[in-house]
């Protein structure tokens, strides 16, 4: 039995990098997995690559900064699997520059994808974790959402947003849902935890 046995999850942003290789982590483990991304070729490979190993896991395409997207994304993920228990929210891209240099078409694209997504994602999660009384929501976010890095202002901004909106729907919901995956991390919720190398720490 896995640490993650018969636990439905949806990883967003499981096309590539973290996000597929959290997805087949999981799979691993024992989770059943939707993997969701932008590009939905990408995310059927990584959903075919976990099959192909014994796990079970399907690829969905949904851009996560629309709402209808998502919420026919997870209805999927309900129909193949049952009630989502974890959710990893993953997908994200960069901005860099400064105030006076990004476009206010960077903004609102950087804003949607790093922390509107989080929201709408989350949002259509907890109704299934709310009725379990259990549940798993873990937001990637950067220490750029911690300490001032150079040039990165709207990433800075969303990463900032994760952080903060995370620690928030802890103090509404934690009671209920928690906030690493793992029955392990039942005690750790409402945190942003720093994964940088001691970075921060210097």
């Amino acid at each position: 039995m896995g640490r993650l046995q018969d636990k439905v999850s949806i990883l967003t942003g499981a096309g590539s990098g973290l996000g597929r290789a959290g997805a087949e982590i999981f799979a691993r483990e024992g989770a059943l997995v939707g993997c969701v991304d932008l590009d939905g070729a990408a995310a059927e490979q990584t959903a075919a690559t976990i099959v192909a190993g014994g796990g079970r896991a399907i690829g969905l395409r949904a851009d996560v900064t629309d709402s209808g997207a998502v919420a026919r994304a997870f209805d999927r993920v309900r129909s193949a699997f049952g009630p989502i228990e974890v959710l990893f929210c993953n997908a994200g891209i960069a901005g860099a520059g400064s105030a006076t240099e990004i476009t206010e078409e960077l903004w609102d694209r950087v804003i949607a994808v790093d922390l509107k997504s989080v929201w709408l994602c989350a949002r259509q999660a907890m109704p299934d974790m709310l009725e379990r009384g259990a549940g798993s929501i873990i937001n990637t976010a950067s220490v750029g959402g911690l300490v001032g890095v150079g040039r990165i202002l709207p990433y800075a901004a969303a990463k900032g947003g994760v952080i903060a909106m995370t620690r928030q729907m802890a103090v509404d919901f934690g009671h209920l849902a928690l906030f690493l995956a793992s029955d392990e991390a039942s005690w750790i919720t409402g945190v942003a935890i720093p994964v940088d190398g001691g970075y921060t720490a210097a």
